[in-house]
């Protein structure tokens, strides 16, 4: 049972410009958007104004696809 050695101590660290209760939607967008290739600092602004023009009752689907639009501009 010792084998596994010391695990890293610490919390999880939040992406800088992720901030409040949104901040779970903008990062499983930009984690969405990264599987599908976008790097994180050309989607992050992106996402960012996508969400601020949508309001805070849209869904992670809406804001994928609405990013992904702006994205293929």
């Amino acid at each position: 049972r010792d084998k596994a050695g010391a695990m890293p101590s610490g919390g999880a660290s939040v992406p800088a410009g992720v901030v409040g209760a949104g901040a779970g939607l903008e990062t499983d967008a930009l984690l969405a958007l990264a599987g599908l290739g976008f790097r994180r600092i050309e989607a992050q602004p992106v996402v960012g104004r996508v969400m601020e023009r949508l309001g805070e009752g849209a869904g992670l689907d809406r804001i994928i696809r609405d990013s992904l639009k702006e994205l293929a501009r």
